[in-house]
Order: structure tokens, then C-alpha cells, then sequence
């Protein structure tokens, strides 16, 4: 009897732990969310890419871009109006990937993403909120294969529009 109420707990917990890490695969959640169907940019100062998320996704080559849920609203630039805070993930397709915290800030019309903050690689989101106009984060860093995660809590101000690079075309190879 001892044995089954322990494989009993090993049933229950194992399908949390081969479920994988948040981030990595757009859940099913994200479609109909408001940002599953967002514009944004991803890259930095050298190369930027603009890219259409469909259902919390995006795929083109060896770029895959993910939006998983995690988003908070707030007034961000201090313009009275409502902005949003939202965790992108992207990668080459593979087992790695980054997350970014998107600003995307309200022009009067729509929510247009203005800049980015690097989470980290590898890092996993466990807390979001807005606090005072800034975005407070939350994550898990793994540094090292085998080492135990860090917890690290940043707070993000938005700092006006991101400096990104050149527009890639698509007819340009990743």
C-alpha cells in the first residue's frame, strides 16, 4: 500500500515536470489573447526584424517567436494613457531561447511596440505586475547546465523608444 500512494505522487507531479518550461511553446491560452496577435520588433541596435504574431506565434525560417500570456497594463510613458508590459520569447528554434519584456506604448489608436528589455536566456517569468509606471519582473535563472536556479527581481522603466537597427528583410538569410 505504501508504494502505491508514492507512485501515486510520482503520477501526479511528473506531468508537471515533463510539461516543460513556461515560455518555450506557446500555450493554447494565447489564442484570443490581446497580444497574441501583435505586432513587435525583435533585435538590437545592429539588425531588427519586425514580426506578425498569429495565435501567439511566429515562424519564419530559423526565427520562432513566441507571446505565452504574460502581460500586465499600466502607464508607462506617463501620458495618461494605458500601455502594456508583455514577455516575448524568441529563438533559432531550438532548445534555447530569450525572453525580451516588450513595452508596447498606446499612441491614441493602437499599442505600438516601442522597446525592449533583455530577461535573460533560459530565464523563466514567475511574476509580472505594474507598479507605480514600471514594470516589475520576476525570474529564474539557470546560469550553469546542473546549477540550481537564481531568483532575481528587476523592476523596468520605460525609457522611450528603443534604438533598433536597420530593418531585415525577408529575402535576407538568418
Amino acid at each position: 500500500m505504501r508504494l502505491k500512494d508514492g507512485m501515486r505522487r510520482v503520477c501526479i507531479i511528473l506531468p508537471f515536470v515533463v510539461g516543460g518550461v513556461p515560455g518555450v511553446v506557446p500555450s493554447p491560452y494565447a489564442r484570443g489573447e490581446p497580444f497574441a496577435n501583435t505586432t513587435c520588433r525583435i533585435g538590437d541596435e545592429v539588425s531588427s526584424r519586425e514580426v506578425k504574431l498569429v495565435d501567439g506565434q511566429y515562424r519564419d525560417g530559423l526565427l520562432c517567436v513566441y507571446y505565452d500570456g504574460d502581460a500586465v497594463y499600466g502607464d508607462f510613458n506617463k501620458d495618461e494613457l494605458t500601455d502594456a508590459a508583455v514577455v516575448i520569447s524568441d529563438s533559432g528554434c531550438g532548445s534555447g531561447y530569450s525572453l525580451n519584456l516588450a513595452f508596447l506604448i498606446n499612441d491614441g489608436k493602437k499599442l505600438v511596440h516601442e522597446s525592449s528589455y533583455d530577461l535573460g536566456y533560459k530565464s523563466q517569468v514567475t511574476f509580472l505586475a505594474e507598479w507605480q509606471g514600471e514594470a516589475v519582473v520576476d525570474t529564474l535563472v539557470q546560469e550553469d547546465v546542473g546549477a540550481l536556479p537564481i531568483h532575481v527581481r528587476k523592476i523596468y522603466a520605460y525609457a522611450g523608444p528603443t534604438r533598433w537597427g536597420p530593418q531585415r528583410s525577408d529575402s535576407e538569410g538568418d
